[in-house]
């Protein structure tokens, strides 16, 4: 989430749209999102992804009504990241993503050399392994253990 973009979209100041971020993550309305960096040149490391508490309340402040087919993986990202948050509330939860649009959608730091990474994806047609496995995040050296959590796998 870009806080500028969206303080001039809305018409008031970055700090306001920084504050009123804080209040809901301060609330639990919202999870803030930072982005995981191993030390890479094209790795994303300031922007933020912005989580809701519950897919309705997502729904509702994105209009989707009704919903789309398209709308079903960014809620399935919101749904998925639920149950992390519930059993390891004191972990640290980020994202990766690069500029070639590269990203996997939770990391888990568990200590200096360990991490989780967990992709989510509403249809398996839909993950790219030669663009979403996890030795992308091996700008330094980790261990990882890696998911990948699919919605609709049997139809």
């Amino acid at each position: 989430m870009d806080a500028t973009n969206t303080a001039r979209a809305l018409g008031i100041g970055r700090p306001t749209v920084e504050s009123h971020l804080r209040a809901l993550e301060i609330t639990h309305a919202a999870t803030i999102l930072r982005p995981f960096f191993g030390g890479g040149r094209k790795e994303i490391v300031r922007m933020p992804k912005v989580y809701g508490f519950d897919t309705g309340f997502v729904s509702f402040c994105r209009g989707w009504e009704p919903l789309r087919v398209d709308d079903y993986g960014v809620l399935w990202e919101h749904l998925v990241f639920e149950y992390p948050q519930a059993y390891f509330p004191v972990r640290t939860w980020q994202y990766w993503r690069d500029t070639d649009a590269r990203e996997i959608d939770f990391v888990m730091v568990r200590n200096r050399d360990e991490v989780d990474a967990i992709e989510c994806k509403w249809h398996p047609d839909h993950f790219l392994p030669e663009i979403e496995h996890p030795v992308i995040l091996t700008g330094i050296n980790h261990n990882e253990q890696y998911s990948l959590i699919l919605g609709d796998a049997v139809r």
